[in-house]
């Protein structure tokens, strides 16, 4: 198997399954009845990035490989 059959895969799933779960997030803040931009600010603790700097993050970590 190529190094682009171990990885590229890999790579190609993450921003799929990320855009179903910030789908999802968008649907219950709806639900909930408050603004989902709020979750971008979000942070599960005070010493983490925020979501949306973690999405940026997780975007570039798997761009940059792929860029040879």
């Amino acid at each position: 198997m190529s190094v682009y059959g171990i990885t590229i895969p890999g790579f190609a799933q993450m921003p799929r399954s990320l855009t179903t779960l910030l789908a999802k997030g968008e649907e219950r803040a709806q639900a909930l009845g408050f603004d989902a931009k709020n979750l971008l600010d979000a942070r599960l603790a005070p010493d983490m990035h925020t979501l949306a700097r973690q999405v940026e993050s997780r975007a570039l970590r798997r761009r940059k490989p792929c860029a040879g």
